[in-house]
């Protein structure tokens, strides 16, 4: 198998004498941070399609997201799966995956490119260290800056921000693996000593976000993985557009 690499980072690698993210050197892809606006969707990476999905050659407004991602070199094929004749597409590599994080936070929360390298040390040492007051102030950084106006569904756009923020900063996120009868976590976080389980709400009670993730059993998967597991609520209030209140608790392992 060939993957194909970026020559325009290439040159430019040569040029610099240093490894960088050059691959949006040349230009923003404002027209499809726009499309990803609208449809307020944007997790591409492991997404699966059928041979329907490469035949969407008329660019339009009606377009896919994914293929218009793929046609433009934003996706790739990561592997085929000959019995379902499914292929999985993900980003092609590091380089493009924070890239276009880091315009979509941009472009979410009015914040400009480069903004990210200290919520991002932040935000890591924040779960390493527990650090709950420090979590909070970093997401506030974000949530000050979303037009809210803009927005008719609210939560959606907190939920979909912050979805963003968390994959951007580069840890484990297991919410989409981890699927019980009653529901997923928001977000599920796994460091090397420790597993979050959290619960977002919008104008609402923290103390419902924690007993949501112990009664729909959020962190059961990881009882018997000897790390600690911590359910995290955590309430936004829109009139503030702020992170308005945390809480946090420790749930028992096997």
């Amino acid at each position: 198998k060939q993957f194909v690499y970026n020559p325009f980072s290439i040159l430019l690698l040569c040029e610099e004498e240093r490894f960088s993210n050059y691959w949006f050197a040349t230009a923003t892809p404002s027209f499809l941070i726009d499309l990803i606006k609208e449809k307020q969707y944007y997790d591409f990476d492991g997404l699966k399609v059928g041979e329907a999905f490469f035949e969407a050659f008329q660019i339009s407004k009606d377009i896919p997201t994914g293929a218009l991602l793929f046609q433009t070199g934003y996706l790739t094929v990561k592997k085929y799966d000959s019995k379902t004749r499914l292929y999985t597409l993900g980003y092609p590599n590091r380089e493009v995956k924070e890239s276009m994080l880091e315009y979509l936070l941009g472009a979410f929360a009015k914040l400009e490119p480069g903004f990210g390298n200290e919520p991002v040390q932040n935000a890591r040492r924040a779960l390493q260290t527990e650090d709950f007051e420090l979590l909070k102030n970093t997401l506030n950084r974000i949530l000050y800056n979303l037009p809210h106006q803009l927005y008719e569904d609210k939560e959606r756009v907190y939920h979909l921000l912050i979805h963003i923020f968390f994959d951007y900063i580069g840890i484990d996120l297991h919410s989409d693996e981890v699927n019980t009868a009653r529901g997923r976590a928001d977000v599920l976080v796994e460091l090397e000593d420790k597993v979050y389980a959290m619960e977002f709400k919008i104008d609402q009670s923290v103390e419902e976000a924690l007993k949501q993730i112990k009664e729909r059993g959020y962190l059961d998967k990881y009882r018997s993985s000897g790390k600690k597991l911590i359910a995290l609520g955590i309430n936004f209030s829109t009139e503030k557009r702020e992170v308005e209140e945390f809480a946090e608790e420790v749930v028992k392992s096997v």
